[in-house]
């Protein structure tokens, strides 16, 4: 699994990384919200098993607000993707508390995703705190203090209320925490342009990070 950031950031990597994996008789799959041009994705596809996409939000001023960019492109290339058959695909939803967590906007995503040829299920992830020593050790403000994480009982809500407006099957969190066999790459960038590449394995519960230093070009492999 090509995991967050964004791995459409990198887009010969994912690429590759993808294809080699295949050639090594792994499944492989891709989180990601589909920021890039459909060209782009259109490369990764031929060596991808499994697109988990995320989609925030289904109106464009709203999502433009929060995130600084429109909803336009992502949801049409959920389509495309749909439509291309390629891989399979699930549509997620970050929950965020003041963005997107009303029954009325999650019952918006699952009409859409509902309309997307093959998809079969939407995960609803609530917002977790999880990233803020990040934002610490990093010397940036984390904008987002005073939210909380959703309830349980509010998320259930929510995953009735998807269910109740669509034929998918709706679930809390993600695909992949069940999955012992499942491996994780999970690319970053520094301020220094350093890049992070981190190989993560349920199974044999290790993690391992690739760093590349981009002042002297040198790689360094480490566990974590």
């Amino acid at each position: 699994t090509l995991s967050g950031g964004e791995s459409l950031c990198q887009p010969e990597f994912a690429r590759d990384l993808l294809r080699a994996a295949k050639e090594h008789g792994l499944n492989t799959a891709l989180e990601s919200m589909a920021c890039a041009p459909f060209e782009t994705i259109e490369t990764i596809l031929p060596y991808l098993d499994l697109y988990l996409m995320d989609i925030k939000h289904t109106n464009p001023a709203k999502h433009k607000e929060f995130t600084g960019r429109p909803n336009d492109l992502m949801m049409e290339n959920a389509r495309k993707v749909a439509l291309s058959g390629k891989c399979k695909l699930i549509i997620r939803v970050p929950v965020i508390p003041t963005f997107n967590d009303t029954i009325e906007e999650i019952q918006g995503i699952a009409r859409f995703a509902d309309t997307l040829p093959g998809v079969e299920q939407l995960h609803l992830l609530p917002y977790h705190r999880l990233g803020q020593d990040k934002y610490i050790g990093l010397g940036r403000p984390y904008l987002m203090e005073g939210i909380l994480p959703p309830t349980k009982e509010h998320m259930e809500t929510l995953r009735k209320a998807a269910e109740s407006v669509s034929s998918l099957r709706v679930q809390i969190g993600g695909w992949s925490k069940n999955n012992k066999n499942n491996i994780f790459f999970t690319t970053k960038t520094t301020r220094n342009n350093d890049k992070f590449l981190t190989i993560s394995s349920i199974r044999s519960k290790i993690s391992l990070s690739l760093i590349h230093n981009h002042k002297y070009n040198l790689y360094d492999l480490i566990l974590i």
